[in-house]
């Protein structure tokens, strides 16, 4: 029987494991096919088969070094790699990713006639963008180098998956040329055209650029180099697209790196800018992103409203959410700090059994105590329905800086409301635990959303690592991260920081360990405290 990666066929078991079920594409030096994880109970996998005749063993053990790089990766747009294997009598390597259901972009696109409409194709961009920011920001960076439509996966619901990482490449410092010319024509940058240049993230906003103007232009080629013609190219574009688009289209395709946006970050910033100033926004998004109605605690007289959420259960909002308030007090700043109401309370065990007697009993099973300058309003018991409507009222005449503890917003009476309010903070700091395995791409989807909509809105999410200790994998835990760090809170040590819990204290009235948490938020209370001195300035005028 002839062996090679050509002669799979349906039917066929891969690692004892993984049982083809039909084959989904091909090409010249591989295919993808639909599985069934056996182990699984019959989960449907995808599978894709790389032709490995010619490999050295050095370069077949970079192959899947560079699988299990991308195993590591955690974000909402890519795909998520389960395993990797070579099978040596094969000619074959093998690579395991979760089964996308949809279609490419690119069989969207034709599907259509050829046109999209474009509000639909600035969404597909916009996740694009946070995609390959997020690669971009691995250490060292990953560069895609070979954005198209076929690459691009639309689910059903209209979430984007950028796929196909076979000639992605670590960006190196110091490298003046790639090793290899890659890259589909049509589509690849000029520097991609020539040994004269190494790829960088800049070449993958042209690629993206290439690749918008393409769904834009009924199917054009961008035309660039020595194919360009003495006719705005921009003129091919289809009468919805806005000026403002163009404008930035024009500056992601420019021949030389330097002449194009400084990071793919700034090219999503401005693509959300436009979304929010396109008459038809809500056409583009995504069907399952909750509506932000007006709330209470968004009225003028909210000075400053921040919130903490973690990404997982653990993670840390509740202690980052009570220190930040207690410094802030420090500070000689008035402070309302919320427990949002869940099924399972915290604050009054925490801060210590004597507050129930000091505490003020409100309506709906809310206490409310002082201590200095901070405000507390934490669960008496477990959340009522009702408590929602007396926790927006309370909140509505606060001045100075309210903050409040989301949780992991998993168990809450009100899962939706706790969207809604988030949406109306100015600040969303979301807290992580060097667990990923606890992360969920559901979670960070939602997460991304947020982050969009705060910033129409001329709000900000910002990402607080936590539980931040020394140890050799720490690194890749903060690559994972969908954004830098405001801050890295440190594990404290446990035995004191027992000792000060359990004598009914907070980690911020012990001396040694204030020292280090200050130093550590420092940034969080600098951010704070400039977002409450730009609100009373605004007061004021």
């Amino acid at each position: 029987m002839e062996k090679g990666w050509g002669a799979l066929e349906a039917g066929m078991l891969l690692n004892n494991r993984y049982r083809l079920l039909e084959k989904l594409g091909s090409g010249g030096m591989g295919a993808v096919y639909a599985a069934e994880d056996i182990k699984l109970h019959g989960k449907l996998r995808a599978v894709k088969v790389t032709a490995s005749a010619g490999w050295s063993v050095g370069q077949e053990s970079s192959i899947v070094e560079e699988a299990w790089m991308l195993a590591r990766l955690n974000h909402p747009n890519l795909p998520l790699i389960v395993d990797c294997f070579t099978i040596p009598d094969w000619d074959a390597g093998v690579i395991i990713m979760d089964y996308i259901q949809g279609e490419t972009v690119k069989h969207r696109f034709e599907r259509n006639g050829q046109r999209l409409p474009f509000p639909e194709v600035l969404g597909i961009a916009i996740q694009l963008c946070s995609a390959l920011a997020y690669l971009h920001r691995q250490t060292p960076q990953i560069i895609h180098r070979d954005l198209k439509p076929s690459n691009v996966m639309l689910e059903e619901n209209g979430h984007v998956r950028l796929i196909d990482f076979g000639i992605a490449r670590h960006f190196k410092n110091g490298s003046t040329q790639d090793t290899a010319l890659l890259g589909t024509p049509g589509f690849s940058a000029p520097e991609q055209a020539s040994y004269m240049g190494q790829s960088g993230p800049r070449t993958d906003i042209y690629g993206l650029g290439a690749m918008l103007y393409y769904l834009l232009s009924g199917g054009t080629y961008f035309p660039s180099g020595r194919h360009i013609s003495r006719l705005d190219p921009m003129q091919q574009l289809q009468p919805d697209v806005p000026a403002a688009f163009k404008t930035l289209l024009g500056k992601m395709t420019q021949d030389k790196e330097e002449n194009r946006p400084l990071s793919m970050s700034e090219v999503e910033a401005a693509l959300v800018r436009l979304r929010t100033e396109n008459n038809d926004r809500d056409k583009d998004r995504p069907s399952s992103f909750y509506s932000v109605k007006q709330n209470p605690v968004t009225r003028a007289n909210k000075k400053v409203l921040a919130a903490f959420v973690s990404l997982s259960p653990g993670a840390g909002s509740t202690f980052a959410c009570i220190t930040m308030a207690k410094l802030l007090a420090r500070r000689g700043i008035t402070v309302t700090a919320v427990e949002f109401p869940t099924i399972r309370p915290e604050w009054l065990a925490l801060l210590g059994t004597n507050r129930k007697q000091d505490a003020n009993e409100r309506s709906g099973g809310l206490m409310e105590w002082h201590s200095g300058s901070v405000r507390w309003l934490a669960q008496r018991g477990p959340f009522f329905q009702a408590q929602q409507g007396e926790l927006e009222r309370q909140l509505g005449n606060e001045t100075g800086v309210t903050l409040l503890d989301m949780g992991s917003l998993t168990g809450i009476g009100g899962e939706e409301e706790g969207w809604r309010l988030l949406a109306s903070c100015q600040i969303v700091y979301v807290v992580a635990d060097p667990f990923p395995s606890r992360w969920s791409n559901d979670r960070l989807q939602q997460l991304y959303r947020l982050k969009a909509e705060l910033e129409a809105r001329g709000g900000k999410l910002h990402w607080l690592a936590n539980k931040s200790v020394r140890f050799n994998r720490r690194s890749e835990w903060i690559a994972m991260l969908p954004g830098n760090p405001q801050a890295s809170i440190p594990l404290l040590p446990q035995e004191r920081w027992l000792q000060v819990l359990w004598s009914g204290r907070w980690a911020t009235e012990d001396t040694a360990l204030r020292k280090v948490l200050e130093k550590t938020l420092n940034p969080v209370l600098a951010d704070i405290e400039k977002e409450l001195h730009t609100k009373q300035k605004q007061s004021v005028l």
